[in-house]
């Protein structure tokens, strides 16, 4: 498989995850579509690290790795804020709530906010594993 498609795909599956993540409190069958959605966001960066480790194609890997270290960041940062937001106004509860949608996408739509950020995680510590090879091989 091309590296582009899989870019695409993991684009694809952001706009898919995204969309889903508007409707309020899925139930049934719709619910567990939802996560399994959820689960398959992280495939295709999966499938580019399978890519590009062999291939020694650090500038992905790279890649990867920031795209999962903003993201876990920025999703602690909004969830610290979205529970403090309880003080605030609704549009600004509202506000910060959507931007979380947008930061973390699988995490909202699979509704299992902790398999996410493991997903996440587990992204981001083999992107530096294979990163902190690089360096200590120059």
């Amino acid at each position: 498989m091309k590296k582009s498609n899989l870019w695409a795909g993991w684009a694809a599956m952001y706009s898919i995850c995204l969309t889903f993540s508007f409707i309020p409190n899925p139930q049934g069958v719709l619910s567990g579509f939802m996560l399994i959605l959820g689960l398959l966001f992280f495939l295709p960066p999966a499938m580019l690290l399978y890519w590009a480790i062999p291939r020694r194609e650090f500038k992905v890997i790279r890649r990867i790795r920031t795209i999962s270290l903003v993201s876990l960041v920025l999703t602690f940062v909004l969830l610290i804020l979205n529970f403090m937001s309880l003080a605030f106004s609704y549009n600004v509860g509202m506000t910060i709530y959507v931007a979380l949608l947008f930061v973390s996408v699988p995490m909202v739509c699979a509704q299992a906010w902790v398999v996410s950020l493991f997903l996440w995680a587990c992204l981001l510590m083999v992107c530096l594993t294979q990163l902190n090879k690089q360096k200590k091989k120059k």
